[in-house]
């Protein structure tokens, strides 16, 4: 996805094309739910799906910033701007079920703690089930990208100025050195 509402695609991994037409608002982040056979777009203007990746509905009308997806508990979670939280059983049907003390830019499902964890201003939440949830000071920057490795048993947070933090359990944070000068905008 790119911010100005292109999707590219690839049944290959090699050969890639734009799907036409774009959304034509501002995109953010995307999850794929396999038990549901759903790609789910989030972005300014609406949150959309896709069985397949090219032709995307309109599901709601929310500027959202970042999504993911639970396979355990079959649930999407996503964060809006005024830092709300909504979770959706199906991609389609959206409830705001909390509200955060700062904003959150990314978001992810650790099967390893079994726990939403999502990074935003100088924070990290976590939450069990996308409702209840827990916040954690991590450093003072905004944290862009968040994942976790399974064969480094670590989760990673990534931010301003080069920020990187790493935890094996999503709650204590230490501070790593990147050696990036910049902002890091993601991590996977």
């Amino acid at each position: 996805i790119d911010l100005d509402g292109s999707i590219i695609t690839s049944a290959d991994g090699t050969t890639w094309a734009q799907t036409s037409p774009k959304l034509n608002q501002t995109t953010r982040d995307i999850v794929y739910s396999a038990a549901d056979s759903l790609y789910v777009l989030v972005g300014d203007g609406g949150v959309f799906t896709s069985p397949d990746g090219i032709v995307w509905t309109t599901r709601k009308v929310l500027d959202l910033y970042a999504v993911a997806y639970s396979s355990t508990l079959d649930l999407f979670v996503a964060f809006d701007s005024s830092l709300k939280v909504y979770t959706s059983s199906d991609g389609m049907t959206w409830t705001n079920t909390a509200t955060l003390s700062n904003a959150v830019l990314s978001v992810m499902w650790s099967p390893a703690v079994s726990l939403f964890v999502a990074g935003g201003s100088s924070k990290v939440f976590t939450s069990p089930d996308g409702t209840t949830w827990t916040s954690y000071t991590v450093g003072g920057v905004n944290y862009e990208g968040i994942a976790y490795s399974p064969s480094a048993g670590v989760h990673v947070i990534v931010g301003a100025g080069g920020a990187l933090y790493t935890s094996p359990d999503a709650v204590t944070w230490t501070p790593r050195t990147s050696g990036a000068v910049g902002a890091l905008h993601d991590v996977c």
